[in-house]
């Protein structure tokens, strides 16, 4: 994969300028629209997505496959109602601009949707540095942008290392910034950014802690820790790295030795029991499927442990006492917290953390807010906002998705649940696309 330099991070920032104001011309509907067909262009290729993020990143094809990519199309969808309702919803606000965004390699495809749908919602437009490990999903989703109509230079695309991340942030014709990634880089880039003007997101680690009561449904709360700390293998912002189990249970303690493979990156699931709030390793994100496991005794004493941390991301209460969890829920300082569930994401609920964990939300209307400025901090000669029905006449005629339905139980379909495949003409040239049957 090719590592970008200063003079391509100053290509992308120019192509991203000069379509601010075509993408403007589109109107909030027009704008809807290309987000429409983008999470439909998701949905048909959903099985190409799936395998390459499994080849690139390396998680179970049944992650990608069922978790990851139905949430991307969702976050389109989600946000293709939003990028209608923006103007009237949230007055007096307008697009920063130009939006530099750094994601990275745990979900590389599904943090892109997270960035770039509330990005090109909210009016602006995109350069996107993937990780360097884990590029060929944000490429092939440049690919997929030509057929949903997305005006050239709207979405960019630059490939690098750490380095050409900072380029991109340090930019100064970027007029904004979000980053997911460690403390210690979000740390950098608060400080590069200070006092530059520069809007600025930041989600980062965490080390959640998982609350478990003595009334808890104790078989539901062990699926919850499994899927807490284990899903991704452990390699989760919000993972519940953390158990604190009320003394009166107790606790049985295992660990699987098994051989690891001599090559690649491989760690063992570790449970390390007997810690204190004060020893290191419950408090420092470890990132990776180890889990330390605390006692506590009384409700007071769960909220104090668990607000034993500089982070402040994601919490997860088990309790059959709704009471108990409700009130346990609102003194933990968390920006998400889960009850008797965990890992639970939509579109339509912002995420984010406090202290550590960064700051600003994705998802929701929180995070669509995140894209909008105040028009008081706007130049004068700054051009106005398109209001709804607008309409640009040099949009395509087909930006709508046109895809052939299937006949499918006595009535026409759309093949959401399966793929599509393409129709070409003798000369290559895309004729259609059609549903792909049994």
């Amino acid at each position: 994969m090719g590592t970008a330099n200063a003079a391509d991070i100053d290509l992308a920032v120019r192509a991203a300028r000069r379509a601010l104001e075509p993408w403007r011309q589109l109107g909030p509907e027009g704008r809807a629209r290309c987000l429409y067909a983008l999470a439909r262009q998701i949905q048909k290729h959903a099985r190409l997505l799936a395998v390459l993020e499994t080849l690139d990143n390396g998680k179970p094809i049944r992650e990608t496959r069922d978790i990851d990519i139905p949430l991307v199309a969702r976050h389109f969808y989600h946000h293709a109602g939003w990028a209608n309702l923006v103007e009237s919803e949230f007055p007096e606000t307008s697009p920063y601009g130009v939006v530099g965004q750094v994601i990275p390699w745990n979900f590389p495809l599904l943090m892109l949707a997270w960035k770039v749908a509330p990005a090109l919602a909210a009016g602006n437009t995109v350069v996107l540095k993937p990780a360097e490990y884990t590029s060929l999903t944000a490429l092939c989703f440049a690919e997929l942008t030509r057929y949903a109509g997305l005006p050239d230079g709207v979405l960019n695309i630059v490939t690098g290392d750490g380095e050409t991340g900072r380029l991109l942030i340090a930019h100064n014709d970027i007029n904004k910034i979000a980053f997911t990634g460690s403390t210690d880089v979000g740390r950098e880039i608060r400080e590069v950014s200070a006092g530059s003007g520069k809007g600025l997101t930041l989600e980062l680690g965490g080390k959640s802690p998982f609350i478990v009561f003595a009334d808890a449904d104790l078989d539901g709360a062990v699926e919850g820790v499994v899927d807490g700390i284990w899903f991704n293998q452990g390699q989760v912002c919000c993972a519940g790295s953390r158990l604190l189990i009320q003394e009166s249970m107790g606790a049985t303690c295992w660990h699987a030795e098994h051989p690891l493979p001599d090559q690649g990156s491989y760690f063992q699931p570790t449970l390390v029991t007997e810690v204190s709030p004060a020893h290191r390793i419950a408090s420092e994100e470890v990132f990776g499927p180890v889990l330390v496991s605390m006692t506590f005794r009384t409700h007071a004493e769960a909220i104090e442990i668990a607000n034993n941390t500089r982070y402040g991301l994601a919490a997860s209460i088990w309790s059959e006492n709704i009471n108990v969890a409700l009130d346990v829920a609102s003194k933990v300082k968390a920006g998400v917290v889960w009850i008797n569930s965990t890992n639970e994401f939509d579109a339509a609920s912002g995420f984010g953390g406090y202290r550590e964990s960064g700051f600003g939300r994705e998802g929701g209307r929180e995070g669509l807010a995140a894209y909008r400025k105040h028009r008081v901090d706007i130049a004068p000669d700054a051009a106005a906002p398109v209001m709804p029905g607008e309409v640009n006449a040099a949009r395509p005629s087909d930006l709508l998705d046109q895809t052939a339905k299937l006949y499918v139980g006595g009535k026409q379909t759309r093949p959401d649940g399966g793929y599509s495949r393409r129709v070409a003409s003798l000369d290559g040239a895309l004729v259609g696309e059609i549903g792909e049957g049994n």
